[in-house]
């Protein structure tokens, strides 16, 4: 099954969505392009929610990377579990929950080389207000933390990265971050390993890809309560990237054009 689109021209010839039928195959990048905008309005209403809050437009976000060893993709499944059970235990730690008071957790898949993956997590953290100067957690402390939480014997990589100045975000400094997130494999890894990314896929498809934390979940409880769907008439056409796939453009979409 094909994803459908129904595009809506207006008197200039501009073309927006209107309306979206996903065929929700996971090899499809029209249908990951719809889900990444999906999360960015749903991150941009959350962070409307915190700009509006005295108490919270304080609060400072920062980009955390927590990485572990490649794998086969025959043992991907025991891999994916044991940097699950290293991200809880990294929430349980006292510097955790000293500063961080919610997070959105992106797992993400590189492909080093055939049938080689490396799992890791892109983690958007919210931090208290006082996240600075001696009350930051240093790049050395992250990565002692997060080598004791995922409890291996060689030292993982652990990188946080202030988003906007000084962890000011913007709604468009997240926007970036978001999309980045949401997208499970890089496009790069994906045409220069396309067999090894369709077992990818295949393997992972149906898994949960991503979640949220702390007062991040609660806010985004908020937002899905009175979010219906995504209004389409602000993407235009023209934003959607179509990667190659196996020497081909995977672009084989049937578009259904209607005037306003």
């Amino acid at each position: 099954m094909l994803p459908v689109l129904s595009v809506k021209t207006d008197s200039n010839n501009n073309q927006t969505l209107s309306m979206t039928y996903p065929c929700g195959s996971p090899l499809c990048p029209l249908c990951q392009f719809l889900k990444i905008r999906k999360e960015i309005a749903k991150t941009y209403r959350l962070f409307e929610k915190v700009e509006t809050d005295k108490k919270l437009n304080k609060c400072l976000f920062y980009y955390l990377t927590l990485t572990m060893r490649d794998c086969h993709i025959s043992q991907l499944n025991d891999a994916i579990n044991e940097l699950n059970h290293g991200f809880n235990r990294l929430r349980s730690s006292d510097e955790w929950k000293k500063m961080v008071v919610g997070s959105s957790k992106y797992m993400h898949f590189g492909i080093n080389d055939l049938d080689r993956i490396q799992p890791h997590l892109h983690v958007i953290i919210m931090v208290i207000p006082s996240y600075t100067g001696n009350n930051t957690i240093t790049q050395d402390e992250w990565g002692a933390l997060w080598k004791n939480s995922l409890n291996e014997d060689y030292t993982p990589h652990a990188h946080a990265k202030s988003i906007g100045k000084k962890g000011k975000a913007s709604s468009h400094d997240l926007k970036g971050v978001v999309a980045y997130g949401v997208n499970a494999v890089d496009s790069k890894d994906i045409e220069k390993y396309p067999q090894t990314y369709t077992k990818l896929m295949s393997k992972i498809h149906s898994m949960r890809k991503s979640s949220h934390q702390g007062l991040i979940y609660k806010l985004r409880a908020e937002v899905n309560s009175d979010y219906k769907k995504l209004n389409f008439n602000q993407v235009k056409i023209k934003s959607i990237s179509i990667f190659k796939f196996n020497g081909e453009k995977y672009n084989q979409h049937r578009i259904i054009n209607s005037d306003i």
